[in-house]
């Protein structure tokens, strides 16, 4: 009735594609699939190595003062806790949806919905503390704009050349910190009892677990690399592993250097990275590092778009909260559409939010909505991990039951620590983020059951609320065959049909309908 009196309504209303889009054919063949190392910075974009050296170590140190080095150490060890849960999905379920994938996956596609806006909000954390900050954001997002529209690969080329110059930069100014610092290297800097307290410390180690945020960035690039369930998951390894070895070092070169008794002082420093460059290297040093401070932050903002992107695409092409244009694709295949909705929004959303609270107090409110939301992301995929592997009958209880709850347990302690103490900036985060939550919860409810059984099939999932069948139930058909990767084979595997257990569904490779009636014949 709505839509007959505003016909201009069917602009925006949600419906599924009628045609089998998919990503695969953004870079035209197989040659131009993005590679190993795409996916690798992708995932080190979204930590943002020397952003998080810069800015992320102080909130720890405040904490855990002297002790910074071993709560970033255990910080490190325990982080493994949440790969896990990535590790195990990525290797099984492989979508543009990412974690939104995963959670359909476990707990059912109603739970989709509040995925989204974590990735939103992860872009939308970035307003600038000067006085003409609006100029600087509107530069910045043409910029985003500029790098993105470029295509992937030319922003993953990119992001991978400047990541390794960022990386060996960071081990270079640590290495060069310790080496020079002489007699202050000790161990007293991995004393727990440096910390005012063993709270304060466990807070710290807490804390130090934000420096490694953004590592599974990769996973929504599944259906634009070959053999994604053993790239991604090698992919995340990598960048968690290389970024948090990195963060360790950098701790200790920073507290040893600053003074592990002096750790208040480094916690209240605008930028103590860059002061102990100069002080213990040289002025170059330093003011390089301070560029790939803004490289680190320009590189999450494009990492975090395109995850965001990618999150609207799949729920789009299903018609799922999204509206349908937003998943058709450009003549080079790329999801311009979905890009060009997620910026307008993120952008609206970084400006208003600094008119209304300023732009220090906008960016401290949006970055802690940020973490919330992909905290509550990554609570969601954990939650749905034993659930899913129950499903298909490979069920470990140290991965798939012990692990995601210690993280979850992890998880909801870093939630609780990020706004605490109160004060009304605090509170309006959880206030603002759980309005993003519920309202795409609702959204996701109320999608006609068909598109969520349309999702699910993309996955190769039987319908989330159907009874299976009597052969169904004897797992007779799961579709999962060694060296099986491709969509394409998957289906041949499974007859077209939507089994009862869940498939390792790579991507669709723009064929699927062609190859269903060709294995539907006699």
């Amino acid at each position: 009735m709505l839509l007959e009196r505003f016909p201009w309504l069917k602009f925006f209303q949600p419906r599924p594609s009628k045609s089998d889009t998919t990503l695969s054919g953004a870079h035209g063949s197989s040659k131009g699939k993005l590679r190993l190392l795409h996916l690798v910075f992708q995932s080190i974009s979204g930590i943002s190595p020397a952003g998080s050296a810069a800015a992320t170590l102080t909130a720890a140190a405040y904490y855990a003062k002297g002790a910074l080095p071993f709560a970033q150490l255990l910080s490190f060890i325990a982080g493994y806790l949440l790969v896990n849960t990535t590790w195990w999905f990525s290797r099984q379920v492989a979508t543009s949806g990412g974690f939104l994938g995963f959670a359909a996956a476990g707990i059912g596609p109603r739970w989709a919905g509040p995925l989204f806006s974590g990735v939103i909000e992860s872009l939308t954390g970035k307003t600038y503390p000067t006085k003409v900050w609006v100029a600087i954001l509107i530069g910045f997002y043409l910029l985003i704009a500029l790098m993105v529209f470029s295509g992937i690969r030319l922003s993953l080329d990119v992001a991978a050349y400047t990541g390794i110059v960022e990386l060996i930069l960071l081990f270079v100014i640590a290495v060069v910190i310790a080496a020079r610092a002489g007699d202050l290297n000790t161990g007293q800097a991995f004393n727990p009892d440096n910390a005012k307290n063993r709270p304060d410390f466990a807070i710290g180690a807490l804390l130090s677990l934000f420096t490694v945020a953004g590592y599974s960035s990769a996973v929504n690039l599944a259906e634009e690399v070959s053999r994604p369930r053993k790239q991604i998951p090698i992919a995340v390894l990598i960048a968690y592993t290389t970024c948090g070895s990195i963060f360790v070092i950098t701790a200790y070169a920073y507290t040893i250097g600053w003074g592990y008794k002096h750790m208040d002082s480094f916690a209240n420093a605008l930028v103590p990275g860059i002061i102990l460059t100069r002080q213990y290297a040289d002025d170059f040093l330093a003011w390089l590092y301070f560029i790939f401070i803004f490289q680190s932050t320009f590189f999450i903002c494009v990492a975090s778009l395109l995850v965001a992107v990618r999150i609207v695409f799949a729920m789009a092409r299903d018609g799922i909260i999204f509206p349908w244009w937003t998943a058709k694709l450009s003549k080079t295949g790329e999801p311009h559409y979905a890009t060009a909705l997620s910026l307008i929004v993120c952008f609206i959303i970084s400006l208003v939010t600094g008119l209304i609270m300023g732009s220090d107090d906008g960016y401290n409110f949006l970055a802690v909505c940020s973490t919330l939301s992909i905290f509550s992301a990554h609570i969601l995929a954990n939650t749905s991990l034993p659930f899913y592997f129950r499903k298909i009958k490979k069920f470990r209880v140290i991965f798939h039951a012990i692990a995601p709850i210690l993280a979850n347990c992890m998880l909801l302690f870093g939630i609780f620590f990020t706004m605490y103490p109160y004060d009304p900036q605090t509170l309006g985060a959880p206030i603002w983020t759980g309005i993003w939550l519920i309202a795409t919860f609702l959204l996701t409810y109320v999608t006609p059951k068909e598109n969520l059984d349309l999702y699910m099939k993309r996955l190769n999932i039987r319908s989330y609320d159907s009874k299976a069948t009597g052969g169904e139930r004897n797992g007779g058909n799961t579709g999962e065959e060694d060296g099986v990767d491709d969509a394409e084979s998957q289906n041949i595997v499974n007859n077209g049909k939507v089994v009862d257990e869940i498939v390792p569904q790579v991507t669709l490779d723009g064929k699927g309908n062609e190859s269903l009636e060709e294995i539907s014949k006699p």
